[in-house]
């Protein structure tokens, strides 16, 4: 009973600790399920409007709620579409993190109102084999064609007040 006891310990200790890593820096997650749209006048491309990921080491991390562009295996964020774009901090939980974000900016504007918005918070679960559940929604990572333009744009937007 003993034996039975610590190996229950030993892997409930082990569990969070292995599946934390696979959120690493510099990683963009998207949503596995996304509505993509034929462009209009377009063969190859598709869009899907979907909130994205991303995190780095010091437990940051923004969420930018844009359009995705799709032209065969290759995925882009949009340039020319709006940009919902919160920014927030990572705590560690059982099975897996807590997240605590606020709006910093929209490249649409809404009239009157203030940012930083108000603070957000929801769990995530790492325990997902294959990634991240974030509410009702499973997240994976993808490369992105323009990762290395938003990395240096969302490493700028750490300056907001979280």
């Amino acid at each position: 009973m003993k034996l039975f006891f610590s190996l229950a310990l030993f892997v409930a200790f082990m569990m969070p600790t292995a599946d934390a890593q696979q959120v690493q820096t510099g990683e963009f997650w998207v949503p596995v399920q996304l509505k993509w749209q034929k462009i209009h006048g377009s063969d190859k491309e598709r869009m899907a409007q979907a909130p994205i990921f991303y995190f780095t080491t010091d437990g940051r991390f923004v969420r930018d709620d844009c359009w995705l562009i799709k032209n065969g295996n290759t995925i882009t964020i949009s340039n020319g579409d709006p940009h919902d774009e919160y920014v927030g901090k990572t705590t560690p939980i059982f099975d897996g993190m807590r997240l605590e974000y606020r709006l910093v900016r929209r490249t649409v504007e809404r009239q009157g109102e203030v940012l930083p918005g108000k603070m957000i918070s929801e769990d995530v679960s790492t325990l997902a084999i294959s990634g991240l559940s974030v509410g009702k929604r499973f997240f994976h990572r993808v490369q992105l064609a323009n990762a290395d333009d938003y990395e240096a744009k969302y490493q700028a937007l750490f300056g907001e007040k979280l």
